[in-house]
């Protein structure tokens, strides 16, 4: 049986899921809002989606306030991961002193 007699046996290009952009930026909203309301503060903070995980990046005031965002990221519908890139800024290190 020759491929080409066949239609049925032709090969095609393998086709892989798309994911859908449209419900990525959507996705995205709902989390933004999300920490929008949980604290105006967060609204500063650099929102990353890739398929569903979030990456959170920005500086905050204190622990309490970063334990607040991640729990707040994490109780959105549909997050699987949060990756956490926040930092404190009373736990930021300071510069060496100049050797001299």
């Amino acid at each position: 049986m020759e491929p080409a007699s066949n239609p049925d046996l032709t090969s095609t290009a393998p086709q892989y899921a798309k994911p859908d952009a449209a419900d990525s930026g959507e996705f995205k909203e709902r989390i933004v809002a999300c920490l929008r309301d949980c604290d105006p503060g967060f609204q500063r903070l650099h929102v990353t989606v890739f398929g569903r995980t979030v990456v959170l990046r920005g500086e905050l005031h204190s622990r309490k306030e970063k334990r607040a965002c991640l729990e707040c990221c994490r109780n959105v519908p549909g997050v699987l991961r949060v990756i956490d890139a926040l930092f404190v800024a009373d736990e930021m290190p300071l510069a060496p002193p100049d050797p001299e």
